[in-house]
């Protein structure tokens, strides 16, 4: 464990590598933690995310290549392009309300009504993010669009093929490339 002031200047206290919460427990009983002390700390939201697009961000040598290549190509040797989920507010608001109404299947109309807004707070990973930290151009395009694009332009020329599965609510996108 070491210890900084962090940018709000308070201390901060970390540990190296992945911790399981008893084991971060054990570790910080010396630290007057208050929260890690409780009995019931809830476990972190699971929601499911129903996402139909994906983005591909780059800089401007990037967006240059792009242009010069007339499409989205590896500068590298394989074919791999780097593309992310892209996930906006109503994916967000839309994945709340589905592990709202798993979790709470019970609730009256006016509880639902009262209900404020939390996923928000834990969607703070870089694919929630409207700003860029790969450059300054993005490129989003449906799931469907680009899946068949890369069949198209990539698969043929290795004589491999893509198969997609999707699930009865589409919470989970399998790509098998034989």
């Amino acid at each position: 464990m070491y210890s900084r002031i962090n940018w709000r200047g308070y201390d901060e206290h970390l540990f190296e590598g992945h911790l399981k919460l008893s084991e971060l427990k054990e570790k910080a009983q010396s630290l007057r933690n208050t929260y890690l002390s409780n009995k019931y700390i809830p476990t972190y939201p699971r929601p499911e995310f129903h996402v139909s697009h994906l983005k591909h961000d780059t800089e401007g040598a990037g967006l240059r290549g792009i242009r010069r290549d007339e499409g989205f190509k590896n500068p590298g040797q394989s074919s791999l392009l780097w593309w992310s989920l892209a996930v906006g507010p109503d994916d967000i608001q839309s994945a709340e309300r589905r592990l709202l109404e798993k979790t709470f299947p019970d609730r009256t109309q006016k509880q639902v009504q009262r209900q404020p807004s939390f996923l928000g707070k834990f969607a703070t990973s870089p694919a929630f993010q409207e700003t860029s930290r790969l450059g300054s151009y993005r490129f989003t395009f449906p799931l469907e669009e680009v899946l068949k694009a890369y069949s198209e332009q990539v698969l043929t020329v290795t004589s491999s093929s893509i198969s997609m599965s999707l699930n009865d609510v589409m919470s989970e996108v399998q790509i098998k490339i034989s």
